[in-house]
């Protein structure tokens, strides 16, 4: 932040800056939407290409500047307070977002945004979706701006062989902590850009992980949601039963208003009308919301993951000793701790992992096919997952390290929806859901589950359509050495990476999972926000743009 004179107003930084902390500046007339969105261009254009070569953004919408101008006028045009503003322009009115780039965007009449919808992938350049995603044209009619694209692992990490944060397109998305290091994926781009301030929050997707693993790595807080709490209409699919859409930002009150935005039933999306009349989750945002909460310490989860190879062993301390610091936390501010809380299906879950697999494969090939038929074009004669297969493998600079590296696609292409398909599905909603979360809570009487991250903690959310929410918990020590799986792969773990902390709820507990985690981030905020500061990222600020660029230059 800048100091100013004490009757100043101070201009937020971008690099933590929150929503309100925009809204509020917008409102009071401190600075407009032109040079807020002028703003996040320029930290782009700083850092994605070139500079840091972070490659988190594939591209930026053509018409943002205008549709800025066009916010400025509407707000110029209201006389009123903030609430008569949210309630007539949108409650994100002005605000830069930036998206997943499997995320359908169709340019509003009168704009020409030019933003693709590939999936990371050459395939799809150029395949322009007849309308927008549930998702994004909630966004708008929020009042927000689609600021552009982010770059993703391609096809949402289910082409093949291929790290995280890799498209065809787009290239190697890298963390901004460690140089070369694994942003963790698919939603790796809006990891990034979320957490070096390119846009005021991010929209990501989850099958399994994708965006609590980048948002882990990436320090910053992100919710994959219950399955059908945000609609999936208009998103390039992997799963029909375990794809979810969530906000990710830099802190919890950002993902709250983002999810109150984007929440909500479907007619398009059979899953979305399941859920129960819409929550309010900015009420779940205070400080005491914890008090009296009985909190499930789950034990095994961490050790599943990091007791077997000596690369995981290596940070196992570093992640415990603070997440035993954020358990006191949570104790002080009035939890109840009730440890040593076993996830008594893990094991089977992990051990019986292909049957979420065959359910991924037979519902991408569906949903996919799907998809594709509902383009108005075709420019590359894509029309069903057997061209994308065809594609690749007549264009080798779609390949990774001139390899094809599409197994999942091909695999998919090859699969059925039958007996063992449908047992599969029962099989994860079961063991993960009925006898695995829920079995946890209701034993112990809990209102939620917390445990480190892991590169498991996902997968009984996943596997059970169930909500995850990960937030800052720490960095790895200088002293750490990077590993890499194989050649041409981003270290993980690496010196200077973030790691989280998860919460997991029942089914349409999202309310209880920000609350606790607003109370938890709210105790800890002094330590977070140092450690959050190590590094700067980019130079460009708001503040270097405010009354310098008047509306006429445009």
């Amino acid at each position: 932040m800048t100091t100013l004179p004490s009757d100043a107003y101070v201009v937020p930084d971008l690099y933590d800056a929150t929503i309100d902390e925009l809204l509020k500046g917008l409102d009071e007339g401190h600075f407009t939407v032109v040079q807020l969105v002028s703003a996040y261009i320029s930290r782009i254009e700083e850092v994605n290409l070139v500079g840091a070569q972070l490659r988190s953004v594939l591209e930026i919408n053509a018409a943002a500047l205008q549709q800025a101008a066009r916010c400025d006028e509407e707000r110029a045009e209201l006389v009123g307070s903030r609430k008569d503003r949210a309630a007539t322009l949108g409650p994100l009115h002005g605000i830069p977002i930036l998206i997943k780039d499997n995320i359908a965007t169709a340019s509003p009449v009168g704009w020409n945004e030019q933003l693709n919808t590939s999936a990371g992938s050459f395939a799809l350049k150029g395949c322009y979706p007849a309308e927008d995603a549930t998702v994004a044209r909630k966004l708008r009619a929020a009042g927000a701006i689609i600021l552009g694209k982010t770059n993703m692992s391609e096809w949402a990490h289910w082409r093949g062989n291929i790290p995280s944060g890799w498209s065809s397109i787009g290239g190697q998305c890298t963390s901004p902590y460690c140089p070369g290091a694994d942003p963790s994926g698919s939603s790796s781009g809006s990891a990034v850009a979320a957490t070096v301030g390119l846009a005021a929050a991010t929209l990501g997707t989850e099958t399994d992980g994708s965006i609590t693993f980048p948002s882990s790595l990436c320090n910053i807080v992100g919710l994959k949601p219950t399955v059908g709490l945000t609609s999936r209409t208009g998103v390039i699919p992997i799963s029909e039963t375990q794809d979810s859409v969530g906000p990710m930002g830099r802190t919890v009150f950002d993902v709250a208003h983002f999810l109150q935005v984007i929440s909500g039933p479907d007619e398009s999306d059979a899953a979305s009308m399941a859920q129960p009349s819409t929550s309010d989750y900015l009420s779940a945002i205070n400080t005491q919301f914890i008090r009296g909460k009985r909190i499930g310490v789950l034990s095994g989860l961490y050790i599943e993951a990091s007791g077997r190879k000596e690369h995981e062993l290596a940070i196992f301390p570093h992640t415990t000793s603070a997440f035993t610091e954020a358990l006191e936390h949570m104790r002080n501010q009035g939890a109840e701790l009730v440890k040593g809380v076993e996830m008594e299906t893990l094991q089977l879950i992990m051990e019986q992992r292909e049957k979420e697999f065959r359910v991924c494969r037979a519902e991408f090939k569906t949903g996919l096919n799907d998809y594709l038929s509902r383009l108005p074009s075709h420019p590359n004669n894509v029309k069903t997952l057997e061209d994308v297969i065809q594609f690749n493998r007549s264009h080798p600079e779609t390949h990774f390290r001139g390899e094809e590296n599409q197994h999942h696609l091909i695999e998919s292409n090859q699969a059925v929806t039958d007996e063992l398909y449908r047992n599969a599905v029962e099989f994860g909603r079961e063991k993960g859901g009925k006898e695995g979360i829920d079995n946890c809570l209701k034993k112990h009487n809990l209102d939620l589950l917390v445990a480190p991250w892991s590169r498991v903690a996902s997968v009984v959310p996943a596997v059970s359509g169930y909500p995850i929410l990960t937030m800052p918990l720490g960095f790895y020590p200088e002293s750490i050495a990077p590993y890499s799986k194989a050649e041409g792969f981003p270290p993980f773990p690496a010196p200077g990476l973030p790691f989280g902390i998860v919460f997991i709820g029942g089914k349409w507990t999202e309310r209880t999972l920000l609350g606790c985690a607003y109370s938890l981030e709210q105790s800890m905020k002094s330590k977070l926000g140092e450690l959050s500061k190590t590094t700067q990222f980019t130079s460009k600020e708001l503040e270097n743009g405010v009354n310098r660029m008047p509306l006429d230059e445009l």
